[in-house]
């Protein structure tokens, strides 16, 4: 049970960056400037760059989003 916990925060950190990454993308905010404005311990800025990469990727997949992100940070 004490594996899960981990795992847990990091896949509420990685829906967490997508949301913010949708959000700063349609509002024309340069994802990068974004990243450097919500990167937290949690989900930290390569994850977020990561993020946007796979948003990039995938767009409106936020399953594979979500799995390109994992498999980019070695999760």
């Amino acid at each position: 049970m004490k594996s899960l916990v981990p795992a847990a925060i990091i896949g509420f950190g990685i829906a967490v960056v997508l949301v913010i990454i949708a959000m700063s993308l349609s509002s024309g905010q340069s994802a990068q400037d974004k990243c450097k404005e919500t990167s937290t311990a949690m989900t930290g800025y390569v994850s977020c760059l990561a993020a946007i990469e796979c948003a990039k990727t995938f767009p409106g997949n936020e399953r594979l989003q979500a799995s390109c992100v994992k498999t980019s940070l070695g999760q």
